[in-house]
């Protein structure tokens, strides 16, 4: 078994105290309320207009006691200060975690960690869990994030600010939809009338795709075009590996018409769609 280190890039805050449950249900796309306890879930918090702000596992240990997994560093302190802004008399305390690190493993590492689940994006994804940070160097850990990076890219799999752009990026556009973030039948959230309205109006036109390169590492923010029409931007990059948003209707063109598809820089790319990708598009 070969353990995946994803702290610091990914830290933990916790939520204690009789109003936990309550306090998550009215913020975050997930049902914390209908969550069993000793589970893990993936959520994200949104602006008012329904743009990403966090994306978060929820590890829930009971209806008072939560584990919030996101972004390390800066970006945990704003999540903490965003949580906390909502707060008011409610009875719950938010705490950062140093102590705690998040791995990932294809295979179950329960002997690794008390918290160890099945990561709810996609099963291909393996485990992840919550380990003492002392015990890391008992673990057979990676000496890089390389292999996780390649499992994410593979499966679609956006993760944190890096990938999906905060107070820009419309969730359903990155796959969010698709890696189980969203319960649709659950009540009010933050941000919950724009994702309700685009999901059920089929109003979703770009869709994230893993792309790559035939030579060089490509640039985030670059434009993608087939022919002269443009298709897409890049999002972000990994070796000659990225993902892009591209526009599902422009892209079904070009794959008919057989057109090459190119960078700005003139450098050639291949486009892996989701096979789901185009199955709510109406031509």
């Amino acid at each position: 078994m070969t353990i995946s280190n994803l702290s610091p890039q990914r830290c933990v805050l916790e939520a204690k105290g009789v109003d936990c449950d309550k306090f998550l249900q009215g913020l975050l796309t997930q049902d914390v309320e209908k969550q069993p306890p000793m589970s893990l879930r993936y959520g994200c918090l949104l602006t008012p207009q329904g743009k990403f702000l966090f994306d978060l596992m929820i590890y829930k240990i009971s209806s008072e006691h939560f584990f919030l997994e996101s972004d390390g560093g800066e970006r945990l302190d704003l999540l903490k200060t965003k949580l906390k802004t909502y707060i008011l008399r409610r009875k719950i305390n938010i705490t950062e975690r140093p102590d705690l690190a998040v791995v990932s493993s294809l295979e179950n590492a329960t002997e690794v960690g008390e918290y160890c689940f099945l990561d709810p994006r996609d099963p291909q994804m393996g485990f992840r869990a919550l380990v003492p940070v002392q015990a890391l160097n008992q673990l057979p850990l990676e000496p890089s994030l390389t292999t996780y990076l390649r499992r994410r890219l593979e499966h679609f799999i956006p993760e944190g600010a890096y990938d999906i752009q905060p107070e820009k990026a419309i969730p359903l556009e990155y796959n969010l939809d698709e890696l189980h973030a969203f319960d649709w039948e659950k009540g009010c959230y933050m941000g919950q009338e724009l994702m309700s309205r685009t999901k059920h109006r089929g109003l979703i036109r770009k869709r994230l795709m893993r792309i790559v390169s035939d030579s060089g590492k490509p640039i985030a923010g670059t434009k993608i075009f087939a022919a002269d029409e443009e298709i897409g931007t890049i999002t972000s990059t990994y070796s000659v590996d990225g993902f892009a948003l591209i526009r599902l209707e422009e892209y079904q063109k070009a794959l008919a018409q057989k057109l090459s598809i190119c960078d700005e820089a003139k450098t050639s790319l291949t486009i892996h769609p989701p096979s789901w990708a185009f199955s709510q598009l109406e031509v």
